[in-house]
């Protein structure tokens, strides 16, 4: 029977052509598969000869024929290549996926076929024994190489599982894919990472980053983010190995919070801890890491100051499918049994793809099976450039495998690259590791974590934490006591300012500490573009805040955070206040112009002579002082010219006369002049009054666009200042030429406030003159104290005062909302009027009205009355001759001649006895009968009964 040991049998129906131990191992198979065919062929008895036992096996075999079709192999040889200095964890992860396969544990197993791994540790990438070592284990027949993890070794791998159509699972980025027809990368693109630390950086909002690279891969492989951001002008330094502080300090000067650490994470820690010594580890700074593994980072110190630290990562390390490979491998501590704790995950993203690349080969080979295709490694031989037949076919099946692994879900393009890649976004928070978020191609950056406990984490801190808060000595913000001498720290100023500042201290419950600075509150150089100033502490981190009279402006707002506003102004004009004059003698004319004065006196006069004109002309005003006396021959008019000024003036002066038209013409004349007088005396009167109450001052301009027009005085503003910069930006056509004259000499601009107002203070008036341009509410604080200069002009701008805050501040929300707070309660107005109009000699300056002129009442203002005198005269006029006509009508005996003749003869005569009261009476008849009248005129007898009166009463 031994001729039958190593015999070959035939299988009609499949052709197919087994020796007897291959034969042994397919019926141990059946009987797993086909139980009850293995009943059938199965004898208790113990009896059997050799013979029998042939058959035996012979006779089962043709049974179970159909159980019997071609499969894998026993062994299926598989290459692991790890290079030196590998970490041992990646190793052990690809025996342990091996000896699990091997072993069945997962429904990932090969029934009856086994992973042989052949490994070569410590692979060097040179010319000669590497492809020595490879192809030895080639001409094996192996079915794919895995590794190894660095660059230069991997091309090498790449391009003999090229030339041998071995399918080659590859766990690390490369920077392009050399041979993309033979083997797929578990590792995301290098695309697709820049694309995801890109959006990243934009869902933060950054403005600008600091990239720093530990070599010359590193900075390769993060060139897809320096492309993506290309408009930040990202700033980029080469972390130095043996001096990290010195990189640290170079960032820090570049004022730059937001960085960048594409290195490995050993290195990424080192350079936290740098940082944490040279505070670059508080909340203003922003690090995104770029290494897979912050879960193995020790960053529990370094989160206390809240610093913002972000990563990706392939897997999730809560997921229990992790926890339990890792378990495996031996990457996960033991518990602690004195302190219960759970062990820590040690796992490496690393291990992890090594260990879904053996998942992956599996599955294809299995795919492959279930298609008919027998993955059957065939020794292949470098040096006769032989390939692997079914290399290609496997190739195929594995690009179209899919499945979820360690590092999330496993499936590939046509080019071998990982698709649909999912990242966890990751960030180290007080309480451990965070799940925040995820990342995918079509959704970016998702974040879906609630921050509402971590924030209150965050305030409870603040409550207790020491602000460190900037100021400049500028009253009546921030000043020092008078004997400050006497005290220390914070007690020893005082201010707008600091009141507020102790509310919102007392209100958030903080405690600051006050850094006075001589420093101005801050400008770009137009140049090099860099920040001076305070807001240079604040973007060199320097302070937690800057408070004072700091203007809101678009500049700084691109640099750091401002609060609300807790003070609004404007630009005004501050001038030298004229000099009081003495009052001149004749001041009481001053409530009218000259023009009115002489305008008054013309109508004077021409009401006196219209007056005594129409009392001349009139025959009603002349009469008989002795009307029973015929032969008196005169007849009395009262409108001598004299009289006639007289009862003007008397009239203009508001004390009357004892002269009283008769005329129809005459008093309606005097009703108008009347009417004249009391317009001109009510509205000297109102003007003198207003004269006697306000000052008034002559001032040389009343506006900014006096100011432009003139060339007499000088002007300019604080240099740097927010001033300077709304004059520099506006397009209106007067403060373009005001800024044109502005810069246009150096003199102009002053270094602080006080310095400007000791320039305006300084001016005399003329060419030597000075106006100085700045905010309204630091003007007000000066005016109100300081009497010898003067605001001009209402506001030419609104802007604000706010606190200024590095970018990113937690404090900026909270204080905002606490300074809107003390707004509402009036808490801030309280501090105004407490500083501006009470302390240090608030109101010492009396509210006086500045005006460019004399603000005498002109004759636009009073010309009507003067229309309405001569309409008055006129209408007189009119009303006289209509009473000579009258008379002259009715008497014709009396007036024989012609009417004009009468006129005439009559004018000559007054005007040829001006002054005389009297004139011969040439109508004797009109005396007589007015005498008949008069004595025909009887009084009745009235007798009173009953009354004591007499009848000659």
């Amino acid at each position: 029977m031994g001729n039958y040991g190593a015999a070959w049998f035939t299988l009609p129906p499949s052709g197919i052509i087994i020796n007897s131990r291959e034969m042994a191992r397919r019926i141990d198979l059946e009987r797993s598969v086909c139980p009850e065919r293995d009943f059938m062929c199965s004898s208790s008895s113990e009896t059997w000869n050799t013979m029998l036992s042939c058959i035996y096996i012979i006779f089962c075999g043709f049974l179970c024929q159909p159980c019997l079709v071609a499969g894998l192999p026993e062994t299926v040889k598989i290459a692991g290549i790890f290079d030196e200095n590998v970490s041992q964890q990646t190793y052990d992860a690809f025996r342990y996926a091996i000896q699990g396969i091997n072993e069945g544990r997962r429904s990932l197993a090969l029934p009856g076929t086994k992973l042989v791994p052949r490994i070569i540790q410590d692979f060097k990438a040179d010319l000669f024994t590497g492809p020595q070592q490879i192809c030895a284990i080639a001409e094996e027949g192996i079915a794919a190489i895995f590794g190894p993890q660095r660059r230069l070794s991997s091309s090498l791998m790449a391009s003999i599982a090229n030339s041998t159509a071995i399918p080659h699972l590859m766990t690390r980025w490369r920077i392009k894919e050399d041979h993309p027809n033979t083997g797929v990368n578990l590792h995301p693109h290098h695309t697709v990472l820049g694309r995801a630390h890109t959006a990243l950086i934009r869902h933060f909002n950054w403005t600008s980053f600091a990239l720093l690279y530990d070599d010359a891969e590193s900075l390769i492989r993060a060139s897809d983010l320096l492309d993506g951001m290309n408009e930040l002008r990202p700033d980029v330094f080469k972390i130095n190995p043996t001096n990290v502080t010195t990189t640290l300090a170079d960032v820090k000067a570049s004022g730059v919070s937001f960085i960048v650490l594409d290195c490995p994470g050993k290195v990424a820690y080192k350079v936290l801890k740098a940082a944490q010594k040279m505070k670059m580890t508080t909340y203003y700074f922003h690090y995104i890491l770029t290494t897979w593994d912050i879960h193995l980072l020790d960053l529990e110190e370094i989160v206390q100051d809240f610093v913002n630290i972000t990563a990706l990562q392939m897997i999730d390390v809560e997921d229990l499918q992790l926890i339990k490979a890792a378990k495996g491998w031996g990457a996960v501590e033991p518990v602690r049994a004195a302190t219960g704790d759970k062990g820590k995950l040690g796992v490496t993203t690393e291990a992890a793809l090594i260990y879904d690349s053996v998942q992956l080969l599996v599955k294809s080979v299995r795919r492959a099976e279930e298609e008919g295709l027998v993955v059957t490694p065939e020794p292949v031989f470098c040096s006769r450039r032989q390939k692997w037949g079914q290399g290609g076919d496997l190739y195929r099946h594995i690009l179209n495998t899919k499945f979820k692994g360690l590092t999330g879900e496993v499936s590939f393009d046509r080019l071998g690259h990982r698709s649909n890649v999912r990242l966890h976004v990751v960030e180290p928070l007080r309480f451990g590791l965070q799940k925040v978020g995820y990342w995918t191609v079509n959704s970016g950056v998702k974040i879906d974590f609630n921050y509402t406990g971590y924030r209150t984490i965050f305030q409870n801190s603040i409550k207790n934490k020491l602000l460190r808060v900037l100021v400049k000595l500028e009253n009546p913000y921030i000043m020092e006591k008078p004997n400050a001498s006497l005290y220390e720290g914070n007690d020893r100023y005082r201010g707008f300012c600091i009141d507020m500042l102790h509310n919102l201290s007392l209100t958030l419950n903080f405690s600051y500490e006050l850094v006075v600075s001589d420093l101005s509150y801050g400008d770009q150089d137009p140049d090099t573009k860099e920040w001076n100033g305070l807001v240079r502490e604040l973007i060199d981190k320097k302070g937690d805040m800057v408070l004072g009279a700091m203007s809101i402006t678009r500049d700084r707002e691109e640099v750091v955070d401002f609060s609300q506003p807790f003070l609004y102004l404007g630009v005004r004009i501050l001038l030298k206040k004229p000099e009081k004059k003495t009052p001149a003698l004749f001041a009481f004319l001053d409530p009218l112009s000259v023009a009115v004065w002489i305008f008054i006196l013309v109508g004077f006069l021409v009401m006196s002579c219209v007056m005594f004109v129409i009392g001349r002309f009139s025959p009603y005003e002349w009469y008989n002082p002795n009307p029973c006396v015929e032969e008196a021959g005169v007849v009395e008019n009262q409108f001598s010219i004299f009289n006639a000024m007289w009862f003007a003036i008397g009239s203009l002066m508001q004390v009357g006369t004892e002269i009283a038209p008769r005329a129809i013409s005459t008093r309606f004349l005097a009703g108008i002049w009347w009417f004249f007088t009391m317009i001109i005396v009510g509205s000297y009167t109102a003007n003198l009054a207003a004269y006697l109450t306000a000052e008034r001052m002559q001032l040389p301009i009343e506006n900014a666009h006096d100011l432009v027009e003139q060339n007499q005085i000088k002007y300019g503003c604080l240099e740097g200042g927010a001033t300077c910069k709304f004059f520099e930006r506006s397009v209106y056509p007067d403060y373009v030429r005001m800024w044109d004259t502005i810069k246009a000499d150096p003199n102009n601009f002053v270094k602080s406030h006080a310095e400007g107002v000791a320039r305006v203070k300084e001016a005399k008036g003329g060419p030597k003159g000075y106006a100085y341009l700045m905010e309204s509410i630091t003007m007000e604080y000066i005016t109100s104290r300081d009497c010898s200069v003067i605001g001009i002009g209402n506001p030419l701008d609104t802007k604000g005062y706010g606190v200024a805050f590095p970018k990113n501040s937690p404090f900026r929300k909270e204080i905002s909302v606490s300074i809107l707070t003390q707004q509402d309660k009036g808490f801030l107005e309280e501090f105004r009027v407490k500083w501006w109009k009470t302390e240090d000699g608030g109101n010492t300056c009396e509210d006086v009205k500045a005006t460019s002129g004399t603000n005498a009442m002109g004759l636009d203002m009073v010309g009507g009355v003067f229309v309405v005198v001569l309409l008055g005269v006129g209408l007189g006029l009119i009303v006289a001759l209509v009473e000579f006509t009258w008379k002259a009508k009715r008497n014709p005996e009396d007036y024989k001649e012609s009417l004009a003749k009468e006129i005439w003869k009559t004018l000559k005569g007054a005007f040829r006895h001006p002054f005389a009261l009297s004139k011969p009476l040439v109508r004797a008849s009109t005396a007589r009968q007015l005498c008949e009248d008069d004595v025909s005129t009887t009084v009745p007898n009235l007798t009173h009964q009953g009354h004591g009166f007499s009848n000659n009463f």
